[in-house]
């Protein structure tokens, strides 16, 4: 099975915005390997959607190693639709009423 695209919402897109000026500001050193590892996460995510856990309904998740942060996303017939990319202390309600809890 070849690699699925993964693709992110504008909310997600935001999200990861966010994570990245929030380290920005408390540890710029830190980017580019944050950036790095979110590529990584969603390389592994297209390589393999079935090996993440299901969460809540049809919605899974990754973690993105050497961060507390978390990519929830769900499988589509043709790519992989990344719906939040949060810390791992954030309410899930944050991004279930994103439509992520169908």
């Amino acid at each position: 099975m070849s690699p699925q695209p993964v693709r992110l919402t504008a909310a997600a897109e935001q999200d990861l915005l966010e994570a990245a000026n929030w380290y920005r500001a408390e540890a710029p050193h830190v980017v580019p390997r944050f950036r790095q590892r979110v590529r990584e996460a969603r390389q592994r995510i297209g390589d393999n959607p079935l090996h993440y856990p299901a969460v809540y309904g049809e919605v899974r998740h990754a973690l993105v190693h050497g961060f507390r942060h978390v990519i929830f996303f769900r499988i589509l017939p043709d790519s992989i639709q990344v719906i939040a990319i949060l810390h791992s202390s954030r309410d899930p309600q944050h991004w279930l009423s994103r439509g992520g809890g169908s």
